[in-house]
């Protein structure tokens, strides 16, 4: 995820904080969100994340990024799709993208800024409302 504030975009930008996200993609609507703030972007950190949050016999589109290859040693199917560029990014991999610019708008909108000490909470009762969206009570 990019900063919450304004500046340079991407992975490894400073000052930013890495959030790994998963979204299930259910055609024209998003399924299941989860959203993890993570120390760094090392395959060690994503694969506990995709371990603990999504089942193996799930195909995996992601970006191509290095850490997300090891994966497949892990039982899982990767279907890489080459970004590019930030406009490309968002219609190939469309859902993470549009729920991360939901969170970055709610959390500026309403909080202004958030501090990493924070922003797991956010997430979580970001990702708690948003699958949980379709519950009637």
């Amino acid at each position: 995820m990019e900063a919450l504030a304004g500046g340079l975009r991407a992975r490894g930008t400073e000052g930013k904080v890495p959030v790994v996200v998963a979204v299930e993609n259910r055609g024209k609507k998003p399924g299941y969100l989860a959203m993890k703030v993570v120390d760094n972007l090392r395959k060690d950190r994503i694969t506990h994340f995709v371990q603990t949050t999504i089942k193996k016999e799930k195909q995996l589109i992601t970006d191509g990024f290095a850490s997300y290859l090891a994966l497949s040693e892990y039982g899982y199917k990767l279907e890489i799709r080459i970004v590019g560029d930030c406009q490309n990014a968002s219609k190939k991999l469309s859902w993470v993208h549009s729920l991360i610019a939901y969170i970055k708008s709610m959390l500026r909108g309403t909080h202004h800024s958030v501090s990493r000490k924070y922003l797991q909470r956010y997430l979580d009762e970001f990702c708690y409302r948003f699958n949980r969206r379709y519950w009637p009570s």
